[in-house]
């Protein structure tokens, strides 16, 4: 037996050995690799750009994430096959065949397309998951890495050992089981190589090569040998015999081998990585989960306060009187919006069911008034109440639309405007009876009459400066692929040219807006106050402006002050600040904001606050560690291979 198998060859299982020879291989075919890595992602990315496009044509559907990610994943079945490619190629230089850049496109076959379908459905299905744990959607996609393995295994068992599919994931599943430690520790090394690489933009030109390389080397090292051959009972009867990787053979065994300095230096590294994740992910969790005073009512009589999942009542000066948890009511996130009634009864706007919800502090119970119809609202919207009127106005956000019904939820009218209502947010009664709505995306507040069971736009509009507009969160296409700060600073140096200014602010895509909204109240002093926030060029203030529209004060705020809503409490205004975490009040003869609340109610805020900044230093401290373990992992590579390299020819 010993005879027999001297011919075989061998190949080194640990990771100083991968990562020496990967990296003598990849002189001679970086640029094939590298050229054929940004041909697939292009290719790859026009495959995905197909379905950003079918989701404008889906209407309601195109905006549930679920449905978004989805039609990304089935895509992902054709765009796969182009990073098979390049995984062969990587393969196909780890034993010495050639390699080429038009490779990449040999390999879109059937069995290929079937496994990328395994793929995407294993991958949603994870996404999904998580997501319905209240994951964020962008970590849940990045979880799909972990996979990264499986794919880049069972393609060439496709391709060069003739599997199916599934008999392919069937035997990656037993190399993984006997190799799961060398294979884990080869690609946290190399996502951290890689990580750095492209952080100094030229160092991918080596990283990603080698990436590939290593892959290629990973899995010839483990799954090449086709010197033996094992029989599996087939499922119609007969056996299927296919060849026995080198990872399953007798005597085989994965290991760090390297001084004891390299082995300690690399567990310390793997040590930090899983710290720095689980650290990272942590923070994001848990900050997640703590939301800033972001609404804020009065009835004239109390005063209504949320923020953390969290209802305060207070009296007019500033005195808790109540806390109430969200959870208690049944309401399991943030509320789009709250009003408080003339009975002490509160509105609110329940985000995950797209309702208006009564709430009975009293009896702890909920009944839902809004919107009438059967009408349904995805994602934010605000409402304000007209108790004399018996009407509630609804700003459907995502949809444009005004909408208005009674208390009951007998009727809803969607209101007739001859203006474009883009991103209708925050509104306010005037003494006239007058109905002002924040038409966010313009930059203007509209102003309706009401008439009976609807309202009539008049026609008259408050039009601010759009540098003051609340824009805080923008696409990165802002102004073709500028970086938003760079386009805003274009504005303000045209600001002095209207029709220029008028020309560049056509370039503006429909941004999202919606989440720090135009938050408008109407004044102790008979005028409207508009609370307007823009953290790229910090210009968050409160303008105040008459029925005329013009503007006749403006109170500028603190640095990253991000005001949200704003509301009248007797002689003065309330405003809720995400920013800054605070609720403060302003009076019309002063220039300055005063804290409201008192000292219980400060404690509560101040304490959540804290608990944020924790979080927030945590994932900024874990962020750099992340980036110290790929210096690190770069000095490990820089000494192994110093301490050994192979000399492979080119």
């Amino acid at each position: 037996m010993q005879e027999e198998q001297s011919h075989f060859p061998y190949y080194g299982l640990s990771l100083r050995e991968i990562l020496a020879e990967s990296w003598g291989r990849i002189y001679g075919v970086k640029w094939s690799i590298l050229s054929a890595t940004i041909v697939a992602g292009i290719l790859s990315s026009i495959i995905f750009l197909f379905g950003y496009g079918i989701n404008f044509f889906l209407g309601e559907w195109g905006r549930n994430l679920y449905i978004i990610y989805a039609l990304q994943y089935i895509l992902g079945i054709f765009a796969y096959p182009f990073l098979a490619g390049v995984i062969m190629l990587g393969i196909r230089r780890a034993v010495n065949e050639p390699v080429h850049f038009s490779m990449t496109f040999n390999y879109y076959t059937t069995p290929l397309l079937i496994l990328s379908a395994i793929f995407s459905v294993i991958s949603y299905m994870i996404f999904a998951l998580l997501l319905f744990w209240g994951v964020d959607h962008f970590i849940a996609t990045a979880s799909n890495l972990l996979l990264l393995p499986l794919f880049a295994f069972t393609v060439p068992l496709v391709i060069e050992k003739g599997m199916k599919p599934f008999e392919a994931v069937y035997t990656f599943s037993k190399i993984f089981r006997r190799n799961w430690a060398i294979i884990i520790i080869t690609y946290l090394v190399l996502f951290c190589i890689n990580l750095f690489g492209n952080f100094v933009l030229i160092g991918g030109i080596w990283t990603v090569p080698l990436l590939f390389v290593a892959n290629g080397v990973l899995y010839r090292n483990l799954a090449w040998d086709e010197s033996k051959e094992e029989v599996i009972k087939g499922g119609g009867g007969g056996d299927i015999r296919i060849s026995m990787p080198t990872a399953l053979q007798p005597g085989r065994k994965p290991a760090l081998e390297g001084s004891g300095f390299q082995n300690l230096f690399a567990v310390l590294m793997i040590f930090l990585l899983l710290t720095s994740v689980g650290v990272r992910l942590y923070a994001i969790y848990q900050a997640d989960k703590i939301y800033p005073p972001d609404n804020v009512a009065s009835n004239g009589k109390n005063v209504c306060v949320h923020f953390n999942n969290t209802l305060f009542l207070l009296t007019p000066d500033g005195q808790m009187q109540q806390r109430l948890e969200l959870a208690d009511l049944g309401i399991n996130r943030e509320p789009a919006d709250i009003e408080l009634l003339e009975d002490n009864s509160i509105l609110i706007g329940d985000l995950d069911n797209g309702v208006i919800l009564r709430c009975d502090i009293a009896n702890m119970s909920c009944r839902k008034i809004g919107p009438a119809g059967g009408y349904v609202i995805n994602d934010n919207f605000k409402f304000l109440v007209d108790e004399k009127r018996n009407l509630l106005y609804i700003a459907d956000t995502n949809n444009h639309r005004l909408l208005v019904q009674d208390m009951e939820g007998n009727y809803l009218n969607e209101v007739e405007s001859d203006s474009n209502i883009d991103y209708p947010n925050d509104m306010a009664l005037d003494k006239k009876g007058l109905l002002w709505l924040s038409n966010t995306l313009h930059s203007r507040i509209l102003s309706f009459e009401v008439k009976g069971n609807t309202v009539v736009e008049t026609g008259n509009a408050i039009k601010l400066d759009l540098l003051h507009t609340s824009i805080t969160e923008m696409t990165q296409t802002f102004l073709g692929e500028k970086d938003p700060r760079e386009a805003i600073a274009e504005l303000q140096d045209l600001k002095d040219d209207p029709e220029k200014m008028k020309k560049a602010a056509k370039k503006l895509k429909e941004v999202l807006l919606h989440t720090r909204p135009l938050a408008l109240a109407w004044g102790p002093d008979d005028n409207i106050w508009v609370a307007a926030s823009d953290p790229y060029v910090t210009t968050a203030g409160v303008q105040v402006f008459n029925s005329e529209g013009k503007q006749i004060k403006r109170i500028n705020l603190e640095k990253k002050a991000i005001p949200v809503d704003i509301i009248r409490v007797g002689e003065k205004i309330l405003v809720a600040d995400t920013g800054l975490f605070r609720v403060y009040s302003l009076l019309p003869g002063s220039e300055y904001e005063f804290d409201f609340g008192d000292e219980p109610f400060q404690y509560e805020l101040s304490q959540v606050h804290g608990q944020l900044k924790m979080y927030e230093s945590m994932k900024k401290w874990a962020g750099r560690s992340l980036w110290l373990l790929a210096i690190g992992v770069i000095i490990l590579v820089i000494i192994i291979v110093r301490e050994k390299r192979l000399n492979i020819g080119k």
